[in-house]
């Protein structure tokens, strides 16, 4: 008798929380918000334990997590290193190159693409020539436009003035065959000259020389020039461009040549087939001093 009552007692206290759990689900589930309150009045009084708990494991975790990274990590501060040594060494040679070129722009009086000022463009097309590539703008003499004067999309050279009538002007451009540029190499600082080929988009670096930099002990000198370099336009006291005006980026070296100098090709960074807005600088040049009218 004392057994079943016992069984009874457990079987009725089973039923109670049974229905006591399925009570709490329902209301939960509807958002009471009794069971909200207190859910976050939980939460709130066991953060600050649970808080003191992960502060007390956080060391544990960071020293196992650095003892399984800490050879990744390793090798990336190494290569971090080798990476910030090559610049800085790049830094510095750059630096005294760009202070000696900087001391002989002062003694030379010579100067740069910033003292340069500029007439704003629209290309309206391009002009008829069997050998030369040129490209026709809308402005002309009466807006300051003169023959010699050097035009520049963007941040590239795209040619210069050739012929000029009152309101229109003809553009000769970079690659065509009459145009020749002093040029340098920017890392290798290699000296040359440009020239160009009718029907060829790419220009060719022709009388290499070095003047300062990593070449200038080297030979052949083509040894030095890589691919991508980019080339800029040289400071010369009679130069028909500013100095320091980007021309190209070098494609190919070609060393396997027949001709007394390497191929060295470069592609300009302007996109000369596709020109709408250029500008002409306020450039002097030297050799011209007359005005050709079209």
């Amino acid at each position: 008798m004392v057994v079943y009552r016992r069984e009874g007692q457990r079987r009725s206290l089973l039923l109670v929380i049974v229905i006591s759990s399925l009570l709490i689900v329902t209301i939960d589930s509807r958002g009471n918000g009794l069971i909200d309150s207190f859910r976050s009045g939980f939460r709130d009084a066991i953060s600050p334990v649970r808080d003191v708990v992960e502060e007390a494991f956080s060391p544990v975790r960071n020293l196992f997590g650095g003892v399984t990274d800490y050879g990744d990590l390793k090798a990336e501060n190494q290569e971090l290193k080798r990476r910030v040594t090559k610049l800085e060494g790049k830094l510095s040679r750059e630096r005294a190159v760009g202070g000696k070129v900087g001391e002989l722009e002062t003694l030379l009086d010579l100067p740069t693409a910033e003292d340069a000022t500029g007439v704003a463009a629209r290309v309206v097309g391009a002009a008829a020539g069997n050998f030369e590539r040129t490209v026709e703008i809308n402005k002309g003499s009466s807006s300051g436009v003169f023959v010699g004067r050097p035009v520049v999309a963007g941040n590239g050279l795209v040619g210069k003035v050739t012929t000029v009538s009152a309101t229109l002007s003809t553009v000769t451009l970079i690659d065509s065959p009459s145009i020749g540029i002093g040029v340098r190499l920017e890392n290798s600082n290699v000296n040359g000259l440009t020239e160009a080929h009718t029907g060829e988009r790419e220009i060719l670096l022709k009388f290499l020389e070095s003047q300062l930099g990593p070449c200038q002990e080297a030979s052949p000198l083509d040894s030095c020039i890589s691919e991508n370099e980019l080339v800029f336009t040289t400071a010369t006291r009679d130069g028909a461009f500013p100095p320091d005006i980007a021309v190209g980026r070098v494609v190919s070296v070609d060393i396997s040549t027949t001709e007394l100098e390497p191929r060295i090709a470069i592609r300009p960074v302007v996109n000369l087939d596709d020109l709408t807005y250029v500008k002409v600088l306020r450039w002097p040049d030297p050799k011209t001093t007359k005005t050709k009218t079209s």
